[in-house]
């Protein structure tokens, strides 16, 4: 699952240069060009995000059989989006790699961290990725 992650994360930022790249052929483009260049850019990002989330989900349910389940019925006042980060963080993924496979930003991810565990009410001693792996 780790090299997974960091596949994913690799293949964002050549997805991300891949679309700066166009972006400044945008710039100079002009009538048709211009317009097919937008329509590649947006086809690149939908494609990017469906396939990340796709791929990553199906992972997810395999990994975390009974976890989820778990999850949810110890802790039912979790959100979907902070159940799925429990879900990343359980396999000890970083936050900035649960940023960029969820396309959010890092603080985004720390806040839903923060959340997470003021509704699991759990001290800031205790490491939130071994109280996981403990449901």
């Amino acid at each position: 699952m780790n090299s997974k992650t960091t596949y994913v994360s690799q293949f964002d930022e050549v997805m991300n240069s891949l679309g700066t790249r166009l972006e400044k052929l945008l710039e100079g483009a002009g009538g048709e060009n211009a317009a097919l260049l937008n329509q590649l850019i947006s086809e690149l990002e939908s494609e990017k995000i469906k396939g990340y989330r796709k791929d990553m989900d199906i992972m997810l349910e395999q990994v975390h059989h009974g976890f989820l389940s778990r999850l949810i019925s110890k802790y039912p006042s979790l959100s979907p989006a902070e159940v799925k980060i429990c879900s990343y963080l359980r396999l000890n993924i970083t936050s900035r790699d649960i940023a960029t496979i969820t396309h959010r930003s890092i603080r985004t991810v720390e806040n839903t961290r923060n959340n997470i565990r003021a509704k699991m009410k759990i001290n800031p001693e205790v490491n939130l990725v071994s109280h996981l792996l403990g449901i």
